[in-house]
């Protein structure tokens, strides 16, 4: 029988090389140095990051598969950072579930109650006022920490920046943070864009090859969904020149197959649960019978849990 053909996640283009998770490999390469300024950036008075922890949970949709970033706090807690350009109910109910999933995750990990703190960053598309950030259930509510990046100046923010590189002088991490953000504080996507490419011009008159790596590894890391093909190709061949910019390209290509590899393993999982056993779902779909053997497996155990 004929393979079916592969399932790509909606906004992962292979050929672009922007991968669907890629806010995790890019930022674990400037997370070291901003981790006691992103929340600073963001005016919010949270412990520091002590470290990135993997996004990715077990998908109740397969749109709902990762969270934008997940952090490690000094209290202990965990905050995950969720990027947004609209508000929705919908989208509350998807916090929701990143909380529970993850909230079972960490239990199961460490056998005590985890501490979750949900913090989502509007674009300017959202204005300050426009939002609840309760969602109500009666027997509790979830309280959501807001962000509304139309607070944040893009023109001003690129002036200063411009002015300090003219100088000779360096960035300090807030001012470079503040750049890699510059885009998502336009509204709509065409000024969103045009911030972007002024942002990607300001980074090559940097003369520090560090300083330019850390603002192109935060335009992917920050603007993955308004980077077109054009913008991708010119990151990527600034970055090319760098010495670790190859480095982030190859891990990219990586997390497109392990993105890819996860949506099969949730096609699997879907299958089974409606009841198709394991030589169907190879019959139907072409998949190698060890594969689908061991989702078999993994869901049984997890069942057991």
């Amino acid at each position: 029988m004929k393979k079916e053909e592969r399932v790509v996640p909606d906004n992962l283009d292979e050929h672009e090389g922007i991968a669907y998770q890629n806010k995790d490999i890019a930022s674990k390469y400037f997370a070291e140095e901003y981790k006691d300024t992103l929340f600073k950036v963001y005016g919010l008075d949270l412990p520091d990051i002590v470290s990135i922890e993997p996004t990715e949970l077990p998908a109740v949709e397969a749109n709902d598969m990762f969270m934008d970033n997940l952090f490690l706090l000094a209290d202990g807690s965990y905050a995950i950072i969720d990027y947004e350009s609209k508000y929705t109910d919908e989208n509350k109910v998807k916090y929701l579930g990143y909380v529970a999933r993850l909230f079972k995750r960490l239990y199961n990990q460490n056998k005590k109650i985890p501490k979750i703190r949900v913090v989502i960053v509007y674009t300017a598309d959202v204005s300050k006022g426009s939002t609840n950030n309760e969602l109500d259930l009666y027997a509790d509510k979830l309280m959501l920490t807001e962000v509304f990046l139309s607070e944040l100046d893009a023109t001003s923010i690129l002036a200063e920046c411009k002015e300090v590189i003219e100088k000779g002088s360096s960035l300090q991490p807030i001012q470079k943070l503040r750049l890699m953000l510059c885009p998502l504080s336009e509204i709509g996507k065409e000024a969103k864009r045009a911030a972007l490419r002024a942002v990607i011009d300001l980074a090559k008159d940097l003369s520090d090859e560090e300083e330019q790596r850390q603002i192109l590894a935060g335009m992917i890391a920050f603007s993955d969904k308004i980077i077109s093909r054009d913008d991708a190709e010119e990151i990527r061949r600034l970055m090319s020149v760098t010495k670790v910019g190859q480095i982030i390209y190859e891990e990219q290509e990586e997390a497109v197959k392990k993105a890819v590899d996860s949506r099969e393993v949730q096609r699997i999982e879907d299958m089974l649960r409606r009841g198709k056993t394991v030589e169907e779902i190879v019959d139907f779909c072409g998949y190698p019978y060890e594969q689908v053997k061991k989702v078999e497996e993994n869901l049984v155990a997890t069942a057991r849990l």
